[in-house]
Formats: structure tokens, C-alpha cells, sequence
């Protein structure tokens, strides 16, 4: 009885040394793998490549769980009874040191994933070119503005920096101290920087301008987009009340086309607003403007559109006509040979009818002749009978509009001219 037991005992043992014996196959496998997938992220291999050895990682982790289920499964078999606990506590704590190393592999291709999709999202934008400033007194607050957005971020208050940045007028400005950011910027904005100097220009701007003809809509446009850069300018600068002001509403206000000054006054009027001319009253005739450089460029579009519509219907009216008159191209032609022919037969008649009315009535001739038989001949057409040529016609001829009346009878009659005419 004692024998038995003890050989169960052997048998037992014997099954769980050769699960474990399995499980620590399959952890050295493991760790080869982790080897592997360790060695290509600090290459920095393809993605691809370290995310066919992190599979294959997965796969040997699997295993080393599954034998290590072999072993506890033959401990609560087979092992002996006082042994269990301590026995499946050693299991436990063998995973729990698996599972940490596999924890690292993925927090590992975690990172390296993130990595990879950030690099796949990158837009490569074209580096921003440095602000420029040549002389202009309106671009210099926004020059401004942009240098010290992005030049002074990155190269800090460097002399340099700014005389790249700068040419023209602007460049002449700072000679003499092209050392000294501060004093450089002094003068910039001395020159440039005066708020009076800008509105000065502004206002100069809108001068410039001229009354817009009735029915002008691109001069209409142009005024007002003029109008609303200006304000919009010094809305910026926080400088608005410049505009909003008598004198500069009473301005805009002649530059207007007949049609749109009615139609302000008549609505100011009825608001009640023509004796407070002031702030509200800039405001409401530039949304007024707004209002009507939209329509207008609705219009403009409309036009276009239909003018468009217009010449595709002409060039198809035309092809059409071209297209018929040449299926007729054959019969024209025929219809024009015989017309020729008609007219070569009259005038010829007409000639030799000509020929025999001269020897009717001509005695001397007759007399000279001794016959009353007038000899017919062809008399050859031309433009011009003098110079027998077509490039000029007869009533154009120099020689027989400097010849003298009785000659002129004498060629008429003897080329054949009809006096009816």
C-alpha cells in the first residue's frame, strides 16, 4: 500500500517538472522575441517590420500563459496537498513577471505607433517668408505688427534681422545707425508711425477720387471698396472716429451717382437723421454702400452671364448659316454660270445692235463704204474703256475726266454707253 502511493508520488512529480520544463521553453522563446522587437525600435526599422516582431511577441506571450496553465492545472492534479498553495503562488508570481516585460513591449510600440501616425499627418508647409517694408505709410502698422510676431520671436531684437527686412525709402531711412535695433525703430517710427501723417493719407486717398458717372457700376464698386479699405484701416488702429466726422460723410456723399444720392437722402430723411450727421451717420451710409456694391455686383454677374448666353446663341446662329451655305455652295455656283452666260449674250447683242445703229445713221460712212451694210464687231468690255483695264471704272479715270466735253460724247457713243443712264 505504502509502495503505491510513493510510486503515485514519483508520477506525479514527473508531470509537473515536464510542464514546467515546457513553460520555460516557451519564456526563453519569449524573451528571444522581446530581444528581437527591442533591437528594431532602437534601429528605428519600418513600422511595418517592428509591427510583424510585436505580433510575434503576442504569440510567444500566449504560450507562456497556456504552459503555465499546464503546470498549475497538473499542481492541482497531482502535487501534494501541503505543497498547493505555495506551489501556485510561485506560478502566479512567474507571470506576473512575464506580464510586466510584455506591459513594456507595448507601451514601447505604443509610442512608436503614435510616432509613425504623427509623421503620416504632417503637412509640409512652405516656410514663411519674412515681412518686407519699402516705404508705404499705410503698410507700416501692419509691418509692425508682423515683425514682432514672427521675426522677434525667433531672432529677438537683432539689427540684421530688421535691415533684411526692409528696402526703398524704408532702407534709406535707417543709414547711419544700422547697428542699433532700438534707434532704428525710433526713426521707422518717427517717419512712419505718426498717426496724423496716416490719416493725412487716408484721407488724401479718398480725394483722389472721382464723381461716379450715373450708371457706372465698376467706378461705384471701386469707390467703395476704396471707402471701406480706408475705414477698415483705421478701425484697426482704433483710429475710426477720423472717418466718422461732417466733413468726410458731406464728401463721399458728392462722389455719389444721382440716383444713389435720392435715394441716401431720401433715406436719411425719413430716419430723422439729417440735422445729427455724426458717428451713427458714417456708419449707416457705408452698410448703405455695402448694400449697394452687392447689388450691383449681382447685377454685373447677371449681365455677364446673359451676354455669354447671348454670343453662344450668335456663334451657333453663325456655324448654322455656314453650314447651310455651303450645302448650297453647288447650286450657287451652277445658278452663277448661267447668269454669266445670259449677261455675255445680251451685252454682246446689245453691241452689235449698237454697231448697226452707228452705220444707219452715220452717211459719211455709208457713203465711204458704198454699202448700207454695217460690219458688226465685238467691242471688248471694260471697267475702263480708255485703258482697257478693270482696276479703276471709267467715272474714276483721270484721262477721260481731264478730256474736253465734245470728247467725252465721242468715247461714250463709241464704247457703247447708254445716255438713258
Amino acid at each position: 500500500m505504502d509502495g503505491t502511493k510513493k510510486q503515485e508520488d514519483i508520477d506525479s512529480s514527473k508531470d509537473i517538472r515536464k510542464t514546467k520544463q515546457d513553460r520555460a521553453n516557451a519564456k526563453r522563446k519569449f524573451n528571444r522575441k522581446i530581444i528581437g522587437f527591442q533591437d528594431m525600435v532602437e534601429s528605428k526599422s519600418l513600422f511595418m517590420a517592428i509591427k510583424a516582431k510585436f505580433e510575434d511577441v503576442i504569440d510567444a506571450f500566449r504560450q507562456v500563459e497556456c504552459c503555465n496553465d499546464f503546470v498549475t492545472t497538473a499542481i492541482n492534479e497531482t502535487g501534494p496537498h501541503h505543497l498547493i498553495d505555495k506551489m501556485l503562488d510561485e506560478c502566479d508570481d512567474y507571470m506576473m513577471e512575464i506580464e510586466t516585460s510584455m506591459d513594456k513591449v507595448r507601451t514601447t510600440f505604443a509610442a512608436r505607433t503614435r510616432d509613425e501616425n504623427v509623421k503620416l499627418s504632417e503637412i509640409h508647409v512652405k516656410p514663411l517668408n519674412s515681412p518686407h517694408f519699402s516705404g508705404n505709410i499705410r503698410q507700416y502698422a501692419s509691418f509692425k505688427q508682423d515683425f514682432n510676431r514672427l521675426m522677434t520671436k525667433q531672432y529677438g531684437q537683432d539689427p540684421y534681422a530688421l535691415r533684411q527686412c526692409l528696402s526703398g525709402e524704408a532702407l534709406d531711412t535707417i543709414k547711419g545707425i544700422e547697428d542699433n535695433y532700438s534707434e532704428m525703430f525710433k526713426r521707422l517710427d518717427a517717419k512712419y508711425g505718426e498717426p496724423r501723417k496716416l490719416i493725412d493719407a487716408i484721407v488724401f486717398d479718398i480725394q483722389k477720387l472721382k464723381p461716379v458717372p450715373e450708371g457706372d457700376s465698376r467706378k461705384f464698386i471701386n469707390m467703395v471698396d476704396v471707402i471701406e479699405r480706408n475705414w477698415l484701416e483705421l478701425q484697426r488702429l482704433g483710429m475710426q472716429q477720423e472717418m466718422n466726422n461732417t466733413t468726410m460723410v458731406t464728401m463721399i456723399e458728392k462722389l455719389l451717382p444721382r440716383t444713389q444720392q435720392r435715394e441716401w437722402v431720401t433715406k436719411m430723411d425719413n430716419q430723422g437723421n439729417t440735422s445729427k450727421i455724426g458717428d451713427s451717420t458714417f456708419q449707416a451710409l457705408l452698410s448703405y454702400l455695402l448694400q449697394e456694391k452687392r447689388v450691383m455686383e449681382y447685377m454685373e454677374n447677371d449681365v455677364r452671364q446673359t451676354s455669354n448666353v447671348s454670343r453662344r446663341q450668335v456663334n451657333q446662329t453663325i456655324n448654322s448659316a455656314e453650314a447651310n451655305s455651303s450645302d448650297q455652295t453647288t447650286t450657287n455656283d451652277a445658278t452663277e454660270n448661267d447668269m454669266k452666260k445670259i449677261y455675255n449674250q445680251i451685252q454682246n447683242m446689245a453691241e452689235r445692235m449698237e454697231d448697226i445703229f452707228k452705220g444707219n445713221t452715220g452717211s459719211n460712212n455709208a457713203g465711204k463704204r458704198g454699202t448700207g451694210v454695217t460690219q458688226m464687231k465685238h467691242i471688248e468690255r471694260r471697267a475702263c474703256w480708255i485703258h482697257k483695264t478693270d482696276s479703276h471704272p471709267i467715272n474714276e479715270c483721270n484721262v477721260f475726266l481731264n478730256s474736253n466735253h465734245e470728247e467725252k460724247l465721242r468715247l461714250l457713243r463709241q464704247n457703247g454707253a447708254c445716255f438713258n443712264c
